[in-house]
């Protein structure tokens, strides 16, 4: 029974989000609302469950694993009232304090992460653009694997050249730079569609998957589909009948002169 009240509801919920793709309309704001409202409180419930209250108040003010040795470790208070000195950003007499509670956590966590960065997004990949990095695991492979490992590595270093130099603006773009230029313009048009294609597959294969719940899951579940979206039919032409009755007669004859 649950889960046919489940499937009926998360039946009706997608097709509030899709009602969208008709206008903006109330049934699409609750969902919208009830999403946003719902994803917010399980984040606050998983930052509650996984780092306040075994990592501050497990090993400050409580044992919360009976059996094992436990002592006060104070110097977890600092990030705790950290925390709490952030919440202060909602009232409005205080909300200084929050300032230097996030200028605390910004400056400690871009510190800590210049480092792993610069090595995974730099450095990495700075050394795999060079062709016999790319080349080391097919050497003493077939002609058939070494050929085609060895294109691929010649072109991704072109492609990562001339995009370096459509940005290189100390000369003028004319000759052999221009035409390089040229080359990493195209370059950096294929990168973009490539990715806007990849974003937009996303995007499909998630309707997919939504219209897929409604047809084989949610429509089993006592024609959910079907009763829904005949209702949700039926809304949309009474509201538009409505609207059209309220419309002044002015209004009408402009759209009818235009």
């Amino acid at each position: 029974m649950a889960t046919f009240i489940g499937t009926w509801i998360a039946a009706g919920l997608t097709l509030m989000i899709l009602s969208f793709l008709y206008k903006d309309n109330p049934f699409f704001r609750f969902a919208e609302h009830l999403y946003v409202g719902i994803s917010n409180a399980y984040v606050v419930w998983l930052v509650w469950a996984t780092i306040v209250l075994p990592d501050f108040i497990g090993r400050v003010f409580m044992n919360l694993e009976p059996g094992r040795p436990w002592s006060p470790d104070y110097w977890y208070l600092v990030p705790g009232i950290l925390g709490l000195v952030m919440l202060t950003r909602m009232i409005p007499t205080i909300e200084w304090m929050s300032r230097w509670a996030l200028a605390f956590v910004v400056g400690w966590g871009a510190g800590f992460v210049i480092g792993p960065t610069l090595n995974s997004y730099l450095l990495a990949q700075l050394y795999a653009s060079f062709p016999w990095v790319n080349m080391q695991g097919y050497l003493g492979s077939p002609t058939g694997e070494y050929v085609p490992a060895l294109i691929n590595a010649i072109l991704l270093f072109v492609c990562v050249v001339t995009v370096l130099i459509y940005f290189f603006f100390s000369y003028e773009h004319k000759g052999v730079i221009g035409g390089a230029a040229k080359i990493g313009i195209w370059v950096l048009m294929v990168a973009f569609g490539a990715s806007f294609g990849s974003t937009v597959m996303a995007r499909i294969s998630l309707f997919i998957g939504r219209s897929r719940f409604l047809v084989q899951d949610a429509e089993p579940a006592g024609h959910a589909f079907s009763i829904l979206l005949t209702i949700g039919i039926l809304i949309v032409i009474i509201a538009a009948i409505i609207a059209r009755r309220r419309q002044p007669p002015a209004a009408e004859d402009s759209e009818a002169a235009e």
